[in-house]
């Protein structure tokens, strides 16, 4: 990898809903590179499909 990737370590608090496709959009939004994500549990998105990345 030759660059390095800015991200929060998991959905940043300024995301509402508290919601991992919010957070991603939020992140995108907030001009970072990346999200932690940790499914400990299971996955667990509302939509079939989810658009997670911004139109």
């Amino acid at each position: 990898m030759a660059e390095l990737l800015f991200g929060t370590a998991g959905i940043p608090l300024s995301t509402w809903p508290q919601e991992t496709g919010e957070g991603i959009r939020r992140v995108a939004a907030l001009g970072l590179d990346c999200m932690e994500l940790e499914f400990v549990h299971g996955v667990y998105l509302n939509e079939p499909k989810p658009k997670l990345w911004p139109a």
